[in-house]
């Protein structure tokens, strides 16, 4: 059935409801603090008492309210010895089943008390629906032992409408500086993009590389990369060539300059050789002439010597055959003197004739 709200029907015929239908298509079916009065802020009276002062909410359209400098108490129930406890005071929407008497109180919804906090619960319910209890969270009281140990907030403010809209205003008229900053810096980037592609274009083409002013950055791109390949190769192979004329002077290259070098070097192995390998061996046939003086080398410089002393051993042995003081023992002692073992048959062969002639 249509209901006219606002018009005279010659009965009361305007609800509760009604009104809070039309509130809360305006300001929202949430729960609100209004930004007014002293916005239910607590005063601790005791341990046991809590005052809540001024405030206006609306609850799912319905507006409730203490009034400007009117407050409410608030009971709380003491704690208990070396426990914890967490009350929560809430502002409760109730509606009698019976007479359907719709009330709003403060309502303090008692914890339990534990080694830690732990918060009760308390009721949501849906008013535009018809339920009939809901509780908008304003407090959680901390009860330490005997003693209220701290009050939290747990409700957030609502701005009015015009506040609201001021702020939209502010901000949008920020936005609308920054959004015609951002257009102008656009446009004078796209300027700064064309004259850029118009001097890099110019440059590559002063270089021999021809490019139209208004070409697009892959062409760009490919030309600089063409005239920068150039440019690094041109630049090597000139340092190579530099490089080459300064290895010797007079060579033509490094090559041909470390091989004049090794020349040089064979050279100077020995004064009046052809290289160090002839030098060397020079070097040689000297040592081999200092071996022993008159000797031709150390071969037979190790030659002579083993000759004479052969020599000396044969002295030896003819003076002991002289004298008739040879024997057995004696030769055996000439023969472990010698170092010559090619001598150790002849004297024991020696010996042993002159033990058969004695």
């Amino acid at each position: 059935m249509v209901h006219l709200i606002t018009g005279y029907a010659g009965k009361p015929h305007v609800t509760s409801a009604s009104d809070g239908a039309l509130n809360a298509g305006i300001y929202g079916k949430g729960k609100y603090i209004l930004n007014m009065g002293e916005k239910f802020a607590y005063e601790i009276i005791s341990n046991n008492l809590i005052k809540i002062k001024s405030g206006f909410a609306i609850n799912q359209g319905r507006k409730i309210e203490i009034a400007i400098n009117d407050y409410e108490e608030v009971t709380i129930d003491n704690g208990l010895q070396g426990m914890k406890r967490c009350d929560l005071i809430v502002l409760r929407y109730e509606k009698n089943s019976d007479s359907g008497i719709e009330t709003a109180n403060l309502v303090a919804i008692k914890g339990t008390s534990t080694d830690a906090y732990a918060e009760p619960v308390y009721t949501e319910g849906d008013i535009l629906t018809g339920k009939a209890v809901d509780d908008i969270l304003l407090y959680k009281v901390f009860i330490n032992g005997l003693s209220i140990e701290n009050v939290e907030s747990a409700f957030t403010l609502t701005d009015s409408l015009m506040d609201i809209l001021a702020e939209q205003k502010r901000v949008s008229s920020g936005m609308g500086q920054q959004i015609s900053a951002l257009a102008a810096n656009m446009s004078n980037l796209g300027k700064s993009v064309a004259e850029g592609k118009q001097l890099l274009a110019a440059t590559l083409s002063g270089w021999g590389n021809p490019t139209v002013s208004d070409a697009t950055f892959e062409v760009l791109n490919t030309n600089m990369a063409a005239e920068f390949a150039a440019t690094r190769d041109a630049a090597y192979s000139q340092g190579v060539a530099a490089a080459d004329g300064r290895a010797l002077p007079g060579t033509v290259n490094y090559q041909s300059g470390w091989n004049a070098g090794v020349a040089a070097a064979d050279g100077r192995a020995l004064p009046g050789t052809v290289n160090y390998q002839s030098g060397w061996n020079a070097g040689v046939a000297a040592a081999d002439g200092r071996a022993l003086p008159g000797t031709v080398n150390y071969q037979s410089g190790y030659n002579q010597g083993a000759s004479d002393k052969h020599t000396e051993l044969v002295n030896l042995q003819h003076s002991s055959l002289v004298n008739g003081s040879g024997s057995f023992g004696a030769w055996i002692a000439l023969w472990i003197v010698s170092t010559d073992q090619i001598f150790m048959q002849v004297f024991y062969n020696t010996g042993m004739h002159k033990m058969i002639f004695d």
